[in-house]
């Protein structure tokens, strides 16, 4: 199970350099430590790694992720999206319109075997996705920058499709997933009625069948010695079926 980087620094380490011999020598405490140590070649290694997960995370609260300027799919809308994305371990993702790279790291964790692929148009976005794949431990992400609709026309076929934001390409990006694999599974999430009755006219025209979801997430705040309701915005979620 992939934990991000800072968790990695802190797990065991013990170093046999030359055992058995007259210039044996060993090492004992954590990755961090010896990050830039040099041994011999006769040399052996053992990490031990006590607070290993478990489970599989789902909706990895936002705080974990590295965040900038550029919009992020928030920790509950993630889950949901995840949740109906039923991704296998070998399948082949698109995160199109990254952002963090917040959904893309979700959908690594349990392609494990497979590929994701994160696409965005912003570099904020593509260097705060590279930094959030590299937080996590997820080497199974590749990162493209430039328009979506244009780079996954020399893609493979994908399994899973993601679309958090389309840069004004959302019908061709559809129809390039479907000519491509017409059993692709696609998810969408739009902020605004436009985007949503384009996207339920474009799943029309392809002779889809969708279902749409609309989550309003309130989390609450501490003000003073009260606690607050604030409201986030609520999201449309469109998922084929």
């Amino acid at each position: 199970m992939r934990k991000h980087f800072s968790f990695w620094g802190n797990v065991e380490v013990y170093i046999g350099e030359n055992l058995s011999m007259e210039n044996e020598k060993i090492y004992e405490g954590t990755a961090k430590e010896y990050t830039d140590i040099v041994t011999d070649r006769l040399c052996v290694m053992i990490v031990v790694n006590n607070e290993y997960e478990k489970c599989v995370r789902s909706g990895i609260p936002d705080d974990e992720f590295i965040r900038g300027k550029v919009p992020m799919t928030k920790s509950e809308i993630r889950s949901v999206c995840i949740s109906l994305m039923n991704i296998s371990k070998r399948d082949n993702c698109w995160d199109i319109g990254c952002g963090t790279g917040s959904v893309s790291v979700e959908m690594a964790i349990r392609c494990a075997d497979g590929r994701v692929t994160a696409i965005d148009k912003n570099k904020e976005a593509i260097e705060l996705t590279d930094k959030n794949r590299h937080k996590f431990g997820c080497d199974n992400i590749e990162i493209l920058y430039g328009d979506a609709a244009e780079k996954i026309s020399g893609l493979e076929k994908p399994d899973v499709v993601f679309i958090g934001g389309s840069g004004g390409r959302l019908e061709q990006i559809i129809k390039c997933a479907y000519e491509k694999n017409h059993d692709v599974k696609i998810v969408v999430t739009a902020v605004s009625i436009e985007t949503l009755n384009s996207v339920v006219n474009i799943f029309n025209n392809c002779n889809v069948q969708y279902n749409i979801s609309q989550i309003a997430v309130t989390r609450t705040r501490k003000i003073g010695t009260h606690t607050m309701f604030a409201a986030e915005n609520p999201i449309f979620i469109i998922n084929t079926q």
